[in-house]
Order: structure tokens, then C-alpha cells, then sequence
């Protein structure tokens, strides 16, 4: 039944009701299709403990993805695009994690640019040259940002020290790497109880040569999953600059008390800030009762903002809160030939 349930078309789409800009309903799809899974597991293996490994074009886009898996977690890597990691399910709480909308642009945005310049209120309806255009929120058109590339998490980017919290949501910021989208190459291997995959790529910064390695580990009776990050300088030459480690994620409510971020206190969902020297946050679900923790062995800065995107549904105009944007930012100075390792820790429990 959890299969059919997961077959219902509104969120497929961008239907009149919002159908795939609203969150909550991708979240009944991914929600059921979970459930799914969970029930053929069960068949399948029963209690026993495992991990999985399996390389399979999961998207059909002609190039390989890599999907690690355990009782607890499914993870999907994109190593095509930018090494990332595409989709995290956390399989007690039949909940997807990166059920994120990427920012696009829509044709009718250009209707609330026209709206604009025309000068009309919006708050009481506005007429473009062609239509009757109502907006539900003065100033919408400062949300009209589009992404570069997908909103995954685990994706790298290299940047000048001192890029702002503005830049980086603004997608204003300058990008010191040749591609934040680049392809990675992928070594997968499973052993014993546990199972990962190494992504890394030559890269070029500053006109300089440096490796990236990102190696990302689960195991069988946890879920718990542990990321090894070494950036390597290979030029001749030393390297400043500043790397983010960026994680989209949602908890569904951009606004509800029972859903936030901890950080050195409670934020909701829907905040940004900037949070110097952190070892540690965690995103806390008390809805449907679990929390995920970030711990890093070397101190970050944490840059946090949400995303928003602005669709049109039978009412009009709206903006809608579509996950939270994390960046671990690390600043780095690399001598000619030397290298950087740290261990990002992710924890997720009922």
C-alpha cells in the first residue's frame, strides 16, 4: 500500500495547488516510499545488522551514482556532480533529509519583475502588461535567487576569507575552485561490516594545483556516518583561502518551535547567522523525534541561511521555505606541498 501511496502525482509536479514547490507534499512521497523499502528490508533480511553497497545510474542522467545503505540510512551520491551527496534518509523516522528544492527560475517570474517596475501595490493585487498578478508578500522579488547548480549536501566550495553570510546566500560570492558542479572519481569498497566510498578530484585554485579527497564510512549496527576530508597543496606555491563544506537539509517547518537548530542556543529553522569557533550543532525534529548531529574535530565557522523559492499557485504568488543551508567553514594557509585533514562526524538518533 506504501508503494501507491508514493505513486500520487501532485508532488511530481508543478501543478496550480504548488504540487512539487510544496514541501510537505515531496515529504508524503518520500515518506511512503520509505515505508516501502523499510517493509521489503524487513522481509528480506529480518533483524540482521548490514551495510550495502551499490553503484547503479539511479537517475538515468548516463553516469553512475553510489548509494551506501544500512538498517538506518540510505545515502546517495551524485560523484558526476560535485561528489555531493543528493538524498539522506533516515530509515526510523521514514524521513528524507535532502528533500531540498533547488532555487530555479520560472517564466512567471518575470510577471513580479514587470509588477515591480510598474510600480503597482502589491499588496492588493498587481497588474502586469498581461495579466492580473496577485503577490501575497510585498518585496517578493528579492527572493528571486537562483542556484548554480543543485541544492545537495556535502558539496565544496572554495572561496576568498571573509566571504559573507549575504554572498554566499545571494550566490554573489566568487568561486576560487574551476567548478563546484565538477565530476569526481569514485573508489567504492565494502568491508566486513562496513561500507564507503572515496571521492576526490584534482582542482585548480588560485591558478594552483590542489587534491581533494572527501571518504565517507557507515557501518552495519549505526547510524552514524563519519566523513575524511584532506585538501592537498600540490603546487609550488602557498594557498589561502577559505573552504565550505555546505549541507542542505530540511525538517519541513521553516517557523515551529518544536523544529530547530542548536547551535549555542535554540534557532528555528527559518534563521541565519554566523556562528564562530564550533565544534558541534545539531538540527532537532521533537515532531517526529530524532536529531542530527554535526560534530567536526577542527573548529569552523558555521554560515547558515535558509532556502526559499517563490512559486505560483492558484492564489498567487508565495514564497515557500524549502530547507536550511549549513556551510562549515574552515579558513586555510597551505605551505607548497602540504595538507589538511579533518574528520566531520554525523549522527542521527531517535
Amino acid at each position: 500500500m506504501d508503494l501507491y501511496k508514493g505513486q500520487c502525482n501532485c508532488a511530481y509536479w508543478h501543478g496550480v495547488f504548488g504540487g512539487l514547490y510544496l514541501a510537505n507534499l515531496r515529504h508524503g512521497i518520500y515518506e511512503h516510499l520509505i515505508k516501502a523499502e523499510n517493509a521489503l528490508q524487513k522481509l528480506q533480511r529480518g533483524d540482521k545488522k548490514y551495510t550495502e553497497l551499490l553503484l547503479s545510474d539511479f537517475d538515468k542522467d548516463g553516469s553512475e551514482e553510489v548509494i551506501l545503505s544500512n538498517p538506518y540510512l540510505n545515502l546517495y551520491f551524485s560523484p558526476n556532480h560535485g561528489g555531493t551527496l543528493f538524498e539522506l534518509d533516515y530509515k526510523p523516522a521514514d524521513f528524507n533529509l535532502s528533500n531540498v528544492l533547488t532555487r530555479r527560475e520560472e517564466a512567471y517570474h518575470k510577471k513580479i519583475m514587470d509588477a515591480k517596475v510598474q510600480g503597482t501595490s502589491a499588496s492588493h493585487g498587481t497588474q502586469s502588461i498581461h495579466d492580473i498578478v496577485n503577490i501575497k508578500e510585498k518585496d517578493i522579488d528579492k527572493f528571486l535567487i537562483y542556484d548554480t547548480c543543485r541544492r545537495s549536501s556535502l558539496r565544496d566550495r572554495f572561496f576568498q576569507l571573509g566571504t559573507s553570510l549575504e554572498e554566499l546566500k545571494g550566490e554573489r560570492y566568487t568561486e576560487l575552485s574551476d567548478g563546484v558542479d565538477s565530476p569526481y572519481s569514485f573508489y567504492p569498497l565494502r568491508k566486513g561490516n562496513e561500507a564507503q566510498v572515496s571521492l576526490s578530484r584534482n582542482a585548480q585554485i588560485l591558478g594552483k594545483h590542489v587534491k581533494l579527497t572527501k571518504t565517507v564510512l557507515i557501518s552495519s549496527g549505526q547510524s552514524i556516518i563519519n566523513i575524511d576530508y584532506e585538501i592537498i597543496n600540490l603546487s609550488d606555491g602557498s594557498l589561502e583561502f577559505a573552504y565550505g563544506s555546505e549541507f542542505n537539509m530540511t525538517l519541513l517547518a521553516s517557523d515551529a518551535p518544536d523544529r530547530y537548530i542548536k547551535v549555542y542556543g535554540k534557532e528555528r529553522m527559518n534563521s541565519e547567522g554566523t556562528d564562530n569557533n564550533i565544534n558541534e550543532y545539531k538540527l532537532v525534529d521533537e515532531w517526529k523525534g530524532f536529531s542530527v548531529s554535526f560534530e567536526s574535530e577542527k573548529e569552523c565557522e558555521l554560515i547558515r541561511y535558509p532556502i526559499e523559492t517563490v512559486s505560483q499557485s492558484e492564489s498567487g504568488f508565495e514564497r515557500n521555505y524549502q530547507g536550511t543551508c549549513m556551510v562549515m567553514v574552515w579558513n586555510l594557509a597551505l605551505a607548497p606541498q602540504k595538507n589538511w585533514k579533518n574528520r566531520v562526524s554525523i549522527r542521527l538518533e531517535s
